[in-house]
């Protein structure tokens, strides 16, 4: 699993402790304090206490200062069994640099002979696999992938899965890095819900200057049906620009919920807004077998 350098320590303590609490086989009903610090003696007692109190903050356990005792909640335990404890922690900062290396620039040729960019990202379920958007892929020749760092990336020329003609998902096969933390995908439908905190992320064209990696904070604004489909739509509150289709839209556990399609701007009239939409990841399904 590769870690941020600067919250390797600090992220192995949170899942040490995640893992005392809800990771035997007979939960106990409540831990004290004071066994919580015998359990990591290499600790410091102060980081011990900063692990607890922001756990206890966002209610991924219980501090009760009588005793002093800790009690799990659903919600922890959640997260301890989905392994985004330090993810709910330390939330975006850590988030983007944790999974950075996993998001990368696709290089295509279109037919009269130009080259323009999206944004794809390799996925944990599939390793060696690339999710974007269809669109990016559509009528186009791949012609190069780059990592963050500009580094070119090997295709390994296996097939391209697209979507139907109305699901803007297409996955290809390309040897994934070492040192790369692929992104989750989460395939619950209902994993998200309006006011959702979000991170996109995505490789526009920025007048005089080279591509690079994007991050943006969003919200999912709602969940919409596409006309004249029956499929939805993520309606998220931000603003993308051409490159960064198919690029994810993360969850602040760190689970990519979609895949960013296309900028939805409105017609110009006195207060409409532009959004950007996002094919929601758990549709990934018709295009390979679910993970069980």
């Amino acid at each position: 699993m590769f870690e941020p350098s600067e919250y390797a320590t600090r992220a192995a303590l949170l899942r040490g402790i995640a893992r005392l609490i809800y990771g035997s086989a007979a939960q106990r009903e409540a831990i004290k304090i004071a066994d919580v610090h015998e359990a990591f003696p290499e600790a410091k007692a102060d980081a011990v206490d900063s692990a607890l109190k922001k756990m206890d903050a966002l209610e991924l356990i219980l501090i009760e200062l009588e005793g002093p005792m800790i009690r799990g909640l659903g919600y922890g335990k959640a997260c301890f069994e989905r392994d985004c404890i330090p993810e709910t922690v330390f939330g975006v900062d850590y988030i983007a640099k944790k999974y950075r290396n996993a998001i990368v620039h696709i290089i295509v040729g279109e037919p009269n002979g130009e080259e323009s960019g999206g944004t794809g990202y390799f996925w944990a379920d599939f390793p060696n696999h690339l999710i974007t958007a269809a669109h990016v892929l559509d009528g186009r020749t791949v012609k190069r992938i780059e990592d963050s760092s500009g580094n070119v990336l090997e295709l390994t020329r296996g097939p391209i899965r697209v979507g139907p003609g109305d699901l803007d998902l297409a996955t290809l096969e390309c040897d994934m890095p070492s040192g790369t933390e692929p992104i989750r995908v989460e395939w619950n439908p209902d994993s998200a819900a309006p006011g959702a905190g979000l991170i996109v992320f995505g490789y526009p064209r920025i007048a005089f200057h080279l591509p690079s990696l994007y991050q943006s904070r969003a919200e999912l604004h709602s969940i919409a049906r596409r006309y004249p489909s029956s499929r939805e739509s993520l309606i998220i509150s931000s603003t993308t620009h051409p490159g960064c289709s198919g690029g994810p839209v993360m969850d602040l556990r760190g689970f990519a919920i979609g895949v960013i399609e296309q900028e939805n701007v409105l017609e110009q009239r006195a207060g409409t807004s532009a959004y950007f939409s996002a094919t929601p990841a758990h549709y990934l399904r018709e295009l390979v077998p679910q993970p069980q």
